[in-house]
Formats: C-alpha cells, sequence, structure tokens
C-alpha cells in the first residue's frame, strides 16, 4: 500500500509540476500578447498622429495654394490692366504722332527712320526741323 501511496504521490507531483509549467507557459504567452497588444496600440497611436500631422499639412498646403492662386489671379488682373492702359496709350501716342497711316497701294518709297518714329514727318518737315535744330545749335554755340 506503501508504494502505491508513493507512487500515487509521485504521480501527483508529476503533474503538479507539469501543471506548473502549463500554467508559467501560459502566463508567459499571456504577457506576451499583453505585450504585442500594447506594441499594436502605441503603433496605432503613433500612426493616428501622423496621419492627423499629414491632414494638418495638407490643409496648410491647399490654403497656401489658394492664397497663391488668389494672388496669381489678381496680378494677372493687373497686368492685364496695364497691358490694356499701355495699349490705348500707345494708340493715343501713334495717333497724335501720325504713325497709324493708312496702307495704301502702290510703290512704296523707303522710310526714314528718326527719333519720333518711322516716317513720322514728310521729308519737308524734317528739313525744315533740321534747319531750325541748326540754327538753335549755332546761336548756343555763338552765345558762349
Amino acid at each position: 500500500m506503501r508504494k502505491l501511496q508513493a507512487r500515487l504521490l509521485e504521480e501527483e507531483a508529476l503533474k503538479r509540476a507539469e501543471l506548473e509549467q502549463i500554467h508559467l507557459q501560459q502566463q508567459r504567452v499571456l504577457s506576451q500578447t499583453e505585450a504585442e497588444k500594447q506594441e499594436l496600440a502605441a503603433e496605432q497611436l503613433a500612426k493616428e498622429r501622423e496621419l492627423q500631422t499629414a491632414v494638418q499639412q495638407l490643409q496648410r498646403l491647399k490654403k497656401e495654394r489658394q492664397g497663391a492662386l488668389e494672388q496669381y489671379e489678381e496680378v494677372s488682373r493687373k497686368l492685364e490692366r496695364a497691358a490694356n492702359k499701355t495699349k490705348t496709350w500707345k494708340d493715343k501716342v501713334a495717333k497724335h504722332e501720325g504713325l497709324v497711316r493708312l496702307i495704301q497701294p502702290g510703290h512704296k518709297e523707303p522710310q526714314r527712320i528718326t527719333n519720333w518714329g518711322p516716317a513720322s514727318f514728310t521729308d519737308t518737315e524734317l528739313e525744315m526741323r533740321k534747319k531750325s535744330w541748326q540754327e538753335r545749335k549755332n546761336q548756343g554755340a555763338q552765345a558762349q
């Protein structure tokens, strides 16, 4: 009977040791799983923060783009207005100086280029201006 009791006690001790090993292994697996869960949660939080940062940066870039577009449109309008003013100004000056001439069929004489534009004066007018300029130049030289 003692042998039977000793054997039963020995088997019980073995089973108890085996159960303790299983329990320890389960605790290790459980703690490892918990650690992995916390790591995944931390990664998820980090990714959410990165996503939030990216969304904020995207919104900022959209605002900057919108501002740049508005600036571009404003500058384009100003440039167009300036170009129109310049065109009208040039047209007025050209009409006033006699630069706008009708194109007529027939033989064209070579045009004179003056400081006032191509053929803005007839030959006679040009000669008169040259003479008056020479006279003024000579009078200025004599006065000195």
